[in-house]
């Protein structure tokens, strides 16, 4: 690991010298850590793709203290544990309008535009870092088969979720901005949100895997992800309802039509009928009309959504 000042409070420690899976970990396990470790004089630690830049109060530490300190822990990296990070599951819907340049990757690569999704949702990816906007993560790992050149002149608004690939790498882009990479397709989960609790979803040295999904189910997530609770309750419907025996259709209709009258905004059974859920606008509700339906035949929940 080499050591570098930055500024007069900054140490950059540089743990490699090319993007690689290895290199990726060592930094993750790095900054992991120096956060357990709970340095009180480290303000902020900002990975890329082989360096840590760890950011400090001078007036606790030195540059030259807090160096012993970052290599003394990196003789105790575990980088295996990190390795295994969380994987972060992401729709997409493919193609379309909303991945106008799939046909394009999909000739580049002499693949048709079903074998590149399946290519590109076949392993997760390693989140190297974020940067260039909120949220926006530097993913490595994409197959060689799908590098594709940059648009040649880059568009001026792309749609918040779009994901692209540019060159060797592929990303989501978390809000409406410019860019220059292939739209492949959209993701209708909010990577960047600045009025959540947790504003960015991924973190850096977690995994991002793609899984693709139909315009039906983009409407419903997107539905979900926008508190759209007549969009959602628009789209929720069961068919195993209609093949079920007379006795237990006419108990699951009865269960449906309770939780709308007690303030569930709809209602539908779930799987082949082992369980029948509401969605409700507000918390007290949901937990009211719980309490109005529990009885020794009928256990109730409520479940957060957030």
């Amino acid at each position: 690991m080499d050591l570098r000042p930055v500024g007069v409070n900054g140490i950059l420690a540089v743990l490699g010298d090319s993007i690689s899976e290895q290199t990726g970990a060592q930094v993750a396990a790095l900054r992991e850590a120096i956060a357990d470790a709970h340095i009180s004089s480290v303000e902020e630690t900002i990975p890329a793709y082989a360096s840590l830049l760890v950011k400090y109060d001078p007036f606790l530490t030195d540059y030259a203290a807090l160096c012993d300190r970052l290599r003394a822990l990196e003789k105790r990296l575990s980088v295996s544990a990190v390795q295994a990070g969380k994987i972060v599951e992401i729709p997409v819907c493919y193609g379309g309008v909303y991945g106008e340049d799939l046909p394009f990757v999909a000739k580049h690569a002499g693949l048709s535009e079903k074998e590149v999704v399946a290519l590109h949702s076949a392993q997760p990816y390693r989140i190297y870092m974020l940067g260039f906007l909120p949220g926006f993560p530097y993913l490595g790992g994409l197959n060689e088969r799908l590098h594709t050149p940059r648009l040649s002149t880059p568009r001026t608004k792309i749609p918040a979720g779009s994901v692209g690939i540019g060159g060797k790498q592929t990303g989501i882009y978390p809000m409406e901005s410019p860019g220059g990479w292939q739209l492949i397709g959209r993701t209708p989960v909010r990577m960047y949100d600045p009025h959540r609790a947790v504003p960015i979803l991924p973190k850096a040295g977690q995994y991002i895997h793609f899984y693709p999904i139909d315009q039906a189910e983009y409407d419903r997530i997107a539905a979900l992800e926008a508190g759209d609770a007549a969009a959602l309750c628009a789209s929720v419907k069961n068919v195993f309802e209609q093949v079920l025996p007379d006795g237990q259709r006419t108990r699951i209709e009865d269960i449906k039509h309770a939780l709308l009258v007690h303030g569930a905004e709809c209602a539908a059974m779930t799987g082949s009928g082992s369980a029948v859920f509401g969605l409700f606008r507000e918390e007290d509700i949901c937990r009211a009309a719980c309490s109005v339906l529990r009885s020794a035949e009928l256990q109730t929940f409520c479940t957060i959504f957030v």
